[in-house]
């Protein structure tokens, strides 16, 4: 076990999170209306575990750009395993698009990807290479297993 000695954090940088409000009004309209057919956050694990969560509950997949994720680095690790606050992870019907843009007007979002009947997970870096591609119900039955499925 080591002992992490507190000066050797001095001058890190503190996550800023900026005021969620708007975000969050705008999140509780659009699941008021319907448009919204799942909702997860990047907490644990950051951006890829939820990404991979939210596939789980449905089996479906996903093909996922990290080129389209807004983001203030090009590190594709930094951009996985992110845990950022005021965040989420939406799905929306094809036909629910237009209606759900509206609804967020006025806060930062990005279509990011799209679901997949195929039980595949897909994750295209930031220069479009293919960084992941993995059988959800491989990495699910891997979760339970390693997690408890917590």
């Amino acid at each position: 076990m080591a002992l992490l000695r507190g000066e050797a954090f001095i001058g890190n940088n503190v996550p800023k999170v900026n005021s969620p409000i708007t975000a969050y009004k705008a999140m509780n309209s659009a699941a008021g209306l319907q448009l919204i057919n799942s909702s997860h956050t990047p907490g644990i694990g950051g951006l890829g575990v939820a990404l991979a969560k939210t596939a789980f509950a449905g089996e479906y997949g996903l093909h996922i750009s990290l080129e389209k994720i807004p983001r203030t680095t090009n590190c594709e690790h930094s951009i996985l395993y992110s845990e950022s606050n005021s965040r989420f992870i939406v799905t929306v019907s094809p036909d629910k698009k237009d209606a759900f843009e509206s609804v967020m007007d006025g806060v930062e979002y990005a279509q990011v990807g799209y679901v997949t009947s195929d039980p595949i997970l897909n994750i295209d870096g930031i220069a479009g290479q293919n960084i992941v591609s993995e059988n959800i119900l491989t990495l699910k039955d891997n979760w339970k297993k390693t997690l408890g499925g917590i």
